[in-house]
This record gives C-alpha cells, structure tokens and sequence, in this order.
C-alpha cells in the first residue's frame, strides 16, 4: 500500500525532534544528578552519626583533686590474662570467686561503676560520685590449664585434700568456660594435661642438664637433704612450673587469635587452690597496676622494664609462688615464653634450693643466687610486694562422712602472721569473717 498522509504524520509524531531528545537528556540527567546528591547526604549523615557515637564512647568527664572537671578522652582498654594452672583434682574454682562481687573479674580490676548519660561515659565508683580520673575499660581473658589424675598421697599441707564435691560435669570444658564467663570474663580457654606429658618434659630437662653439666652437677642440686617429709620437692613444683610454662603458651596463642597479634598488658597468674577474700575493694588490682606503672614511670625508661607484683605474706624464705601479677615482659620471662626460656628457668630452679620461693626471689629480686651466675633475662626483672588478699582453698574430711573448704594451718598462721594491716586483732576478724562467708575452716592436721 501507498504511504498516506496520516501515516507520515504518525511516523513525524514518534520521532521526537532536537529539543526534545535535549530535554529529556537533561531530565534525566537533573534525576541522576539528585539521587547522586541524595546519597551522598545520606552516607555523610550516618558518617557523622557513627562518629558523634564513637567521639561518645570515648568521652569521658572527671573531676581532678582540686574540685576542677574537664574531659577527656578515654584509655584504650587494658587487656588483662587471667592465668590459671594446677591439678585438676583440687580446683576449687567455685570458691575462688563466690566472695566476691557477681562480675568477681571484672571487680577486680574496674575502677568504678560506669553510666550513660547524654552519650558521655561517666566514671562512678560504688559510692556514685564522680571518679577522679576516667575508668579504663578492661578485656579479662581466662585460660585454664589443668593436670589430670589424683593427688598424690604425700602433699604440702598435712592431710590429702580431696577433690571439690561439685555436681557432675563440673569439671569439663564447657561447665568451667561458662563459669568464668558468667563471672565476668570475656573468653575462657580451658586445656588438660595429661601426667604423661609433664613426665616426658622432665625426662627431656633432665636430659639437656646431663648434657650440660653432667651427672655430679645433677646429683648435687638434687640433694636428698633439701628432701622434706613430705616428700620430693622437685616433682611437685616442676609440675607446677610445667603447667604455669604451658598455660602462657595459650596465652601467646590467644593474643594471636583474640587481639590481632595485639599482646596483653598483664598476666594475672593463679594457682588452682586460690581464693580471693571478700575484703578486696573494688578495683584493687586496677590499682595494684596504676601504682606499678607510676613507679616505672619515676625510673630510667631502659631500665626494669620487667615489672612484677607478688604477694607480701607467705614467702617462706623467698617471694610468694601463689599469685603473681607480671606485665607482659616480665610474664615472658618468668614463664618461659619458648622451650629454651622454659628450660632456663628449671635451670635456675635447680639452683635455687629446689624451692618455687627462692627461684622467684632469685629471678625478680636476684637474692640467694649470685647475680653473675644468673642469665641476662633476669637482669631487669623489678618487683613490688603488695597484699593480694587471697588464700588457698582446699576440701577435706573433718569427720566421717563430713567434708568441707578448709585452708591449710601454715598458710592461715602465714597471713595473721605477716599481715594485711597492722592490727593483728584486725587481720583474726577479717579471716573469721571470710571463713563464715565460705563456711571454711583450718584444715585438719
């Protein structure tokens, strides 16, 4: 058919001509232009959103000593090991913790309560006044390193103290990982050793110190006169070494893990009969380190840079093995951070009388052994004495059939005898209340 005139007209009408086809391009492009502009207002809205929120997570307002506020921002947290090792078969992890606070962990080392208010974080201690200075978020990770199988039938505290009466289970993994979690920690490791594997590491030392020194040396060291009644010193405390060496390996692991090769500023270390008495204020040990690192400040920057808190009370001779609280340095010395460092220390060990409390006053304190014949890594530790106000907790049979926590009677006289203040009447009271509060007793001879 012969194109009309009608259909030349409708051809015309679909073909938008030079200034439509410039109208449209520029409607759409004032569209795309808006929604362009519409994002990035969006986008810089909640970038400013996020940072107001971050500037208010690190805000925080305080008081000086003279009345005068002001504010600040916020520490970076400090990241706390809590280092627990031992026999399984006297962990008494349940009492260790229930005196205190439902948080106990975070009691510990916290220095205040903390709120909200407008977005700013606000320092509170118990009291709720205004802290003097801001509160330092804290990160507690727990790692558990325990020996399989029984005590032996010879121990360090007369009687041999049985195993926790807890319910079943109590001892596995995950029931531990929720207790401590559940008492304020953030991650909780927990590992068994079996008594294999200390016993093949003791074979292997003894081996390396043949070679080195020879069989007179060795026989020398392991004099059967530093023997006590008790038994052989040496197999108990190198266990305990062992499992102290072992356990701050999971630590290093950790920090690689957890933290983006970001390591911990303290290693709080345990032993798995300690307690923590309810006398502790809240805070104690953040303040423990504060005055750690202010002494440190005062000193040449080169010098002590291994810092090391041990308790004042039962150093039988030496410093107290019970409960250490190291910086990171200093944790790498005294617990071997490598086989060979491991080895070093059970060197030292030998030549320190056989006693956990002399390697230490050796290591930190360079007492009883030469100062030259000790090796180089010792030669900046720097340690403070201090009250840690703990005890050790075990569970024994008072009468037939009649069980319960008791501490050892050397180690309850070594409190009241070197004690927390200066009022002997005093430390009595604070013991017989907290042996009310657990329902405890001296242990039976």
């Amino acid at each position: 058919r012969a194109p009309t005139s009608s259909d030349e007209q409708r051809k015309t009408s679909r073909t938008p001509s030079s200034e439509g086809r410039k109208a449209m391009q520029l409607a759409t492009s004032r569209r795309l232009g808006e929604w362009v502009l519409f994002s990035i207002a969006i986008f810089i809205i909640s970038s400013c959103l996020k940072g107001s929120e971050d500037e208010h997570a690190k805000v925080v307002v305080f008081s000086d000593e003279n009345g005068a506020s002001g504010v600040t921002k916020a520490p970076e947290a400090m990241k706390i090991a809590v280092m627990i090792s031992g026999q399984q078969s006297r962990f008494s992890y349940k009492e260790g913790l229930d005196l205190l606070a439902p948080k106990a962990l975070r009691y510990l080392f916290e220095g205040g309560f903390r709120k909200i208010d407008n977005g700013t974080e606000i320092g509170i201690n118990r009291e709720g006044n205004q802290t003097r200075l801001p509160s330092r978020r804290v990160q507690i990770d727990v790692f558990v390193t325990l020996q399989q199988g029984s005590i032996g039938a010879k121990n360090w505290a007369g009687v041999r103290p049985l195993q926790p009466p807890y319910e079943e289970g109590a001892f596995s993994t995950e029931t531990i990982r929720k207790f401590y979690i559940g008492h304020g920690a953030d991650y909780v490791q927990v590992k068994h050793v079996a008594s294999e594997e200390i016993e093949k590491d003791l074979s292997s030392f003894k081996g390396a110190m043949l070679e080195k020194h020879g069989q007179k040396w060795w026989n020398t060291h392991m004099d059967a006169s530093k023997f006590n009644k008790y038994g052989n010193p040496f197999l108990g405390s190198y266990a305990m070494f062992y499992l102290r060496h072992r356990a701050f390996l999971e630590v290093i692991h950790g920090e690689r893990t957890r933290g983006g090769n970001s390591q911990y500023d303290y290693v709080l270390t345990l032993r798995e009969d300690n307690c923590f008495m309810s006398v502790i204020r809240e805070g104690y040990y953040g303040k423990l380190i504060r005055d750690l690192e202010s002494s440190a400040a005062k000193i040449n920057s080169t010098q002590h840079q291994q810092q090391v808190i041990v308790d004042h009370v039962c150093g039988n001779g030496g410093l107290s093995d019970k409960i250490l609280l190291p910086n990171r340095m200093a944790a790498s010395v005294l617990f071997g951070e490598n086989y060979a460092a491991h080895i070093r220390n059970m060197e030292l060990f030998m030549m320190t009388q056989l006693r956990s409390e002399v390697f230490y006053a050796a290591a930190i304190g360079g007492q009883h052994v030469p100062r030259g014949q000790l090796d180089k890594a010792y030669g900046h530790m720097r340690g403070m004495t201090r009250p840690f106000f703990r005890i050790d907790v075990r569970w024994n049979e008072f009468s037939p059939g009649v069980i319960g926590p008791c501490t050892p009677r050397q180690y309850w006289y070594c409190v009241v005898r070197y004690p927390y203040s200066s009022n002997r009447a005093e430390n009595r009271r604070v013991m017989h209340e907290t042996f009310q509060a657990m329902h405890m007793r001296m242990c039976p001879k």
